[in-house]
C-alpha cells in the first residue's frame, strides 16, 4: 500500500474523514498530493479493479468507503449468527442513504 492509500485508511480510522467519501474530502483530509492522485486512487483500488488490493467500495457515484471488515462487537452484535442480518440491515439502510 502506497503512503496515500496509508493516509486516507488513516483519516477514516481516526474520524477525519468521514464515510461516504469522494476524491474532493480526501484531498481535504489528505492535503499534498496532485489533484490526479486522489481519483486514482480511487479508481485503482476500487472493488472490481481487478489488479491492486480492492481498499474502496463504491456505494454510489463517486463515494466510496472503506472495505475493510466491521467488527461484530461495532454492530452491537453478540454472537455470530447474526452478522449476516446484521449486514443485511447495514447494505439496506446504506442504501436508502445513498437513493
Amino acid at each position: 500500500m502506497s503512503r496515500l492509500e496509508e493516509e486516507i485508511c488513516a483519516a477514516v480510522e481516526n474520524q477525519v474523514l468521514s464515510e461516504p467519501f469522494n476524491a474532493v474530502m480526501m484531498k481535504e483530509a489528505c492535503p499534498g498530493w496532485d489533484d490526479r492522485d486522489y481519483h486514482l486512487c480511487l479508481a485503482d483500488h476500487a472493488v472490481g479493479n481487478g489488479h491492486n488490493p480492492e481498499l474502496f467500495e463504491r456505494v454510489s457515484y463517486g463515494l466510496y468507503c472503506l472495505t475493510r471488515p466491521v467488527p461484530p462487537a461495532e454492530l452491537g452484535i453478540r454472537d455470530e449468527t447474526s452478522v449476516n442480518s446484521a449486514k443485511r440491515d447495514s447494505a439496506v439502510s446504506m442504501k436508502t442513504f445513498t437513493s
